[in-house]
Order: C-alpha cells, then sequence, then structure tokens
C-alpha cells in the first residue's frame, strides 16, 4: 500500500518546514522515520545532536524515548503472564511490599498499573530523577534503594481517594513498581530482563538503559533544557528508578523494529515475541480511562498505550515521551500499516505535533486546515494585539498564554481587568468567546474582513475595540 516514493512525495513540503519548527521550539535535534510491517519507508534526521561542536543528529542517534517505555514495560509483564509466572490480576503487595489499598476488597492489581488506574496519583518520582540526574536540582525526597520507594509510595496512602479502576492519574511511579516486579519474577535486572527477551530479539543492540552502556555510546545525543534562549547541555537520563517509567535510550531505526513487532502481531525476526491475543489486550481500552472531551473521539489508555478512536477516521494507537532534555512520540495505525517515531533532544518542544502533522500528510490532508493546533494558532495569531475604542478611553490587549487567549482591558477611568477568553466552540469557527466571572458569562465576537482579514474589531459588552 505504501511505498518511500508516496511517502516522499506527500512529506517533501512539510520538510521544509521542520527547521522553521525546530527554531521556534528550540529544537536542537529532530529524528523521523516511518515503517510498515516489513522495512523503514522513510527516515530522516534535521539539526545536532550535539551543539557544542555542532555534531549532525543522523536516525542512527540515541535519544531518550522517556515514556514510551512504558509499552515495553507492558511488553515484559505480559510475557511473564505468558509464561505463567504472574498473572495481570494479581495484587502488587503479592510481590512489593507496597501497601497503599483502601480496603482488602479492591487491591492495586498489575492491570492498574499498568493502566494508570490504581488510584495513586502522581508522586512526582520522575521529577526526582530530573532534578537529580538532569538539572542538578535537589528535591531531598530519599528514592535511592527500593526500601525508600515502597515507603514513598506507602507514604502517599492519603492521597489515594478512590478505588483501583475507577479514576485515571497518570503515575509514573506505578511502572517503577512494575519494573521492581519484573525483576523479582524474572530473578534479573529490569535492563538485562529487557535486553534478553525484547531488544536483542528485534535486533536493537545500540538501545540501551544503564549508565556503563550509555557513556560507551559515540553516537547519542546531548540532551538539553532550554531556558530563556539558552540551551543547558545534560546527560540522558540513566536513573534505575526511572528505567520502568522512561528509561529507555534508542534511535527512530531501531524504534522502527520494535513498531513492526506490532505491525506484524507480536512477531520479532526469531519468533513471537507476544501471542497476537496477549498482545491485543495493550489496545483495549481499560475501565476508567475515556476522555469524552478529546478531539479525535473518545479517547483513553490500554496497557502502556494511549487509544485515540477517531483521528481522520483511523484508529490510532500512540505514546509520548519526555525526560524534559529529551523527547518522543511513538503511533501505530495498524488498519493503514503505519508506525511512526519522531525523537528530539529538548523534551519541552511539542514533537507529538511533528507526528500529528506527518499522518495528517499521509492521509492526504493539510495540517493547517484540519489539525487543531494549527488551525487555532492561526486564530491567537489574527486576534492577539493591541486595540482601542473609538474616543481612546479604554484599550485593550488581547494576548495566548499557555494555549489560551486573554483579554486585558485597561480604562483611565476604572482601572485594569483581565479575563481568560474562552471559545464557544474549541475551533473558534465562530470567531466567539466568552469571559466568566464568578458564574457571569459576558460574550466576545471578534469580526475580521473577509478580503484582507484585516483590521480586526472584537465587541465587549458595550464597547466596540479596533485593532491598532
Amino acid at each position: 500500500m505504501w511505498t518511500s516514493d508516496t511517502i516522499q512525495a506527500r512529506l517533501k513540503a512539510y520538510e521544509n518546514e521542520l527547521p522553521l519548527f525546530m527554531r521556534d521550539y528550540h529544537l536542537p535535534g529532530l529524528s523521523i522515520a516511518i515503517t510498515n510491517r516489513h522495512e523503514v519507508l522513510y527516515a530522516k534526521a534535521y539539526g545536532a545532536r550535539q551543539l557544542a561542536n555542532n555534531l549532525p543528529n543522523t536516525v542512527e542517534t540515541l535519544h531518550g524515548i522517556g515514556s514510551v517505555s512504558k509499552s515495553f514495560t507492558c511488553v515484559a509483564v505480559l510475557q511473564l503472564a505468558e509464561q505463567g509466572k504472574l498473572s495481570l490480576e494479581d495484587p502488587i503487595k503479592h510481590y512489593l511490599d507496597v501497601s497503599v489499598d483502601r480496603d482488602a476488597h479492591t487491591p492495586i492489581r498489575l492491570r492498574h498499573l499498568m493502566s494508570h488506574t490504581s488510584g495513586i496519583p502522581d508522586l512526582g518520582i520522575a521529577l526526582v530523577s530530573i532534578g537529580r540526574y538532569l538539572l542538578n536540582v535537589e528535591p531531598f525526597i530519599p528514592l535511592s534503594s527500593d526500601e525508600d520507594l515502597f515507603r514513598y509510595v506507602n507514604a502517599a496512602h492519603e492521597c489515594v481517594l478512590f478505588p483501583p479502576g475507577e479514576k485515571y492519574f497518570y503515575f509514573n511511579g506505578g511502572f517503577t513498581l512494575l519494573s521492581k516486579i519484573i525483576e523479582k519474577v524474572a530473578g534479573k535486572t529490569f535492563s538485562t530482563y529487557l535486553r534478553d527477551h525484547i531488544l536483542t530479539p528485534l535486533d536493537m543492540p545500540q538501545t540501551c538503559l544503564d549508565e556503563a552502556e550509555v557513556t560507551s555510546c559515540t553516537n547519542i545525543a546531548t540532551g538539553y533544557h532550554v531556558q530563556e534562549g539558552k540551551a543547558m547541555p545534560t546527560t540522558q537520563m540513566t536513573d534505575p528508578y526511572s528505567q520502568g517509567a522512561g528509561g529507555v535510550i534508542s534511535s527512530v531505526m531501531e524504534m522502527s523494529n520494535y513498531l513492526r513487532c506490532y505491525l506484524n502481531q507480536g512477531r520479532s525476526p526469531t519468533g513471537p515475541l507476544l501471542q497476537p491475543h496477549t498482545l491485543a489486550q495493550m489496545f483495549v481500552m481499560q475501565p476508567g480511562t475515556e476522555n469524552s472531551y478529546a478531539l479525535f473521539g473518545p479517547s483513553g489508555y490500554g496497557l502502556g498505550w494511549g487509544i485515540m478512536t477517531n483521528f481522520l477516521g483511523q484508529r490510532v494507537y500512540q505514546h509520548g515521551g519526555s525526560t524534559l532534555v529529551s523527547g518522543a512520540m511513538a503511533r501505530l495505525v495498524p488498519d493503514q500499516d503505519l508506525g511512526i517515531i519522531v525523537l528530539g533532544n529538548n523534551g519541552k518542544a511539542p514533537i507529538g505535533l511533528v507526528a500529528f502533522a506527518l499522518l495528517t500528510l499521509l492521509f492526504g490532508k493539510n495540517p493547517h486546515d484540519v489539525l487543531p493546533f494549527f488551525i487555532t494558532k492561526s486564530k491567537f495569531a489574527l486576534f492577539t494585539g493591541e486595540y482601542r475604542t473609538h474616543s481612546g478611553l479604554t484599550s485593550a490587549k488581547v494576548f495566548a498564554q499557555g494555549g489560551m487567549l486573554y483579554l486585558e482591558t485597561t480604562s483611565k477611568v476604572f482601572g485594569t481587568s483581565t479575563f481568560p477568553l474562552i471559545p464557544t466552540d474549541p475551533l473558534i469557527t465562530a470567531n466567539a468567546f466568552y469571559t466568566y466571572e464568578y458564574g457571569a458569562r459576558t460574550a466576545v465576537e471578534f469580526f475580521v474582513d473577509p478580503a484582507n482579514k484585516m483590521p480586526v474589531h472584537f465587541k465587549f459588552e458595550r464597547a466596540l475595540f479596533t485593532k491598532q
């Protein structure tokens, strides 16, 4: 169905936009690969893996994949389940000295950790690792041994307000606990287990987790923490207590091997990694995870993979990852025989947008016409600016912050007030917003000259404001 020529033709124009994306989001290096179940059809790299010496980023360059690692952890658990060494329905306290169950009748089970439905909220374990290992920011939370980890989780008992399976709380620490269960059941370290049972069968020799392996790699990206235009170089994440949640370091070429395993229903070049019926469990939306407000149909979480039910008519499985200094997005579209992996060395950059744009182009549509980010960003650019009323007694500023628009009005008599502008529809098709104040809503309507898109006016309460 897909050929290298077809993909190259559809993506050619977008390739010219990527350098501007990298500039705007301070992304030193970006790598992309697209595969089907047989082979890599497209692979490109941009920018630098290391800025100091301007070393080029390549499709073989290793980047931290962050939380995309969670699917590796789930594969490992499912392998052990197939072997009868554990069950997804086992309570976690059968394996670890962890007990934050609300009552004896509703224990937290392995399945709940794998789907972020344990009821345990985020405890900041990843933040401790990022601060300590990457940013030289020390939170002084003791997480240097298994005993430290278990004590820290057990101390959060009062934060567990809901029974397992009811609420979705993205909990990195749950995957750290899963990695410890894997170690106990398999009798080897988590990284060794992945090497023996996942990475080697999938021909991923450079993919690694341990500090010793990372240190010996020559083609590995420097991670960057970008603040106020300054790119501060760091190492990649190698904290053992982050491995199960976000510790895999890989390239787009080797990650393509991993994605092909899914497109081939669990088969690796050396035999089945998982049986098809076992693998299929990863893509079943788990109770308590559904999000009805998602942009592309109801979304949710399976086991180590997020689920979008209707992205331009397709069911898409995805997972993003960020260690703050590296970022990743993996997407699978089994019905189209497609897998996409995007990696970069600044975890704050919205790498997922690149993967969305690539898929949109492959489906024959223009991202600027159909993707909410591009549509709303264009609207924001049109509306933001300085305004004033006819008399000039009242001025206004419309500005964007944190993915929303805000209105600030300044009157020479009444002073300054600031309101969030809440759109009446997510894609702002009607150019209509409202402000919200103690239960009261007030309409804000923008008027745009359809001929030249300027000037822009907006009506708020009794006043008409004109863009300056």
